[in-house]
This record gives structure tokens, C-alpha cells and sequence, in this order.
């Protein structure tokens, strides 16, 4: 038998500081925020989503955008997993990059055959370092990196059978140019028999 657990997270920025309304007068735009799905806070996980982004974004000098994605633990709200990104894109070219993340939740609860078997997923992020991205010269790019653990168990009959040691996989988050962002991490472990038996 094989585990997998699978992250993967993608965000592409197609923004611009300045607009034109329908006379032809260009504005730049203000300030502002967002939240997605609406009412939801890290403290207050929405009925529609078992996720809350709260994100804030600038235009006076750059476009700055600062996105924090809580993933809700689905049996004990408001406890959360969370993903930090500050980003300054000036010009469509990526200026700097911070990523943090903490906290651990359960976001994986899988029960079958009139629940005597479950399998489960706790997902834990952390910062790597002080979080503080890098420049390349060479490509134009600011990476970061986060640390993301994943915890895998499953029972049967209410006892633990199988309890796979931690994931633990250090992910980048990059940023280039033309509004490009993205960050993929792709976790695989097995309880070690190679034929995928158990």
C-alpha cells in the first residue's frame, strides 16, 4: 500500500496600476484588500470552504501584494495551517519575495466501509530561516523557501494500523517576471513494501 499526499498551491498576478474608465481618464488605483470566500477571517472559517484568503495589495510605487492562506482543520476550527506571501512587482518584474508559514491541521479525513477504516492527513508549514526570499541576477527570479510536513495515520476498528513517519519537504515559492508566481510541492512516501502491498 502506497500513501500520497499531495500539495500543490499556484497563484499567477495579472494586475496593473492604472486604469481607464469609459472616458478615456486613467486613475490609478487605491489600496485595498480582499478575502475570499467573503466573511471568513484566520479566526472564522466560512461554511462553503475548509480554506480562507485574506490579502492586501498596494499600487502607490509598486504593486505589493501581501496573501495569507489559512487551511481550517476540519475538526477543530479555528485551528490552522497557514501560508504567508509578501510580494513588490514594479515594472511586471519581481522586486522581492518573503514567504512564512505555521501551524498544523488535519485537512484529510477519509472514512470508509461504514467507517471502520479511516485515513487521515495533518498538514504543518514553517518558515525556513526568516522567511526572506533570494534574488537571481541571472533569471530575474526571488525565490523562498517553506518547510511542509505532512503526518499520514490510518485505523481500523478505532486502533491505529498504519502511522507513516513525518513528510517533511522543503517547497519554493518563485516569482519572475511578467506577474509570474507559483509554488508546486508533491509528497510520496510508502510503508516500504516494494510491491505496494502494505
Amino acid at each position: 500500500m502506497k500513501s500520497i499526499a499531495v500539495v500543490s498551491f499556484s497563484l499567477f498576478v495579472t494586475g496593473a496600476a492604472l486604469i481607464s474608465d469609459s472616458a478615456g481618464t486613467t486613475r490609478r488605483l487605491v489600496p485595498g484588500s480582499v478575502v475570499y470566500p467573503k466573511g471568513c477571517s484566520k479566526d472564522k472559517k466560512s461554511k462553503e470552504e475548509p480554506f480562507c484568503v485574506v490579502g492586501t495589495f498596494d499600487f502607490t510605487d509598486a504593486l505589493k501584494l501581501s496573501v495569507t492562506t489559512y487551511l481550517f482543520d476540519l475538526e477543530d476550527a479555528p485551528k490552522s495551517t497557514s501560508l504567508h506571501f509578501d510580494m513588490a512587482i514594479k515594472d511586471s518584474a519581481p522586486a522581492g519575495l518573503n514567504v512564512t508559514g505555521g501551524g498544523c491541521a488535519k485537512v484529510a479525513d477519509k472514512k470508509e466501509l461504514d467507517d471502520i477504516v479511516e485515513g487521515a492527513v495533518v498538514l504543518c508549514t514553517e518558515t525556513v530561516g526568516d522567511g526572506v526570499g533570494k534574488y537571481d541576477p541571472t533569471t530575474g527570479d526571488w525565490s523562498a523557501d517553506l518547510l511542509v510536513k505532512a503526518f499520514v495515520e490510518a485505523k481500523a476498528f478505532g486502533s491505529d494500523f498504519i502511522t507513516l513517519p513525518a513528510i517533511s519537504k522543503v517547497v519554493t515559492a518563485r516569482m519572475g517576471p511578467n506577474y509570474d508566481f507559483g509554488v508546486d510541492a508533491s509528497f510520496e512516501e510508502s510503508t516500504g513494501d516494494e510491491d505496494d502491498k502494505g
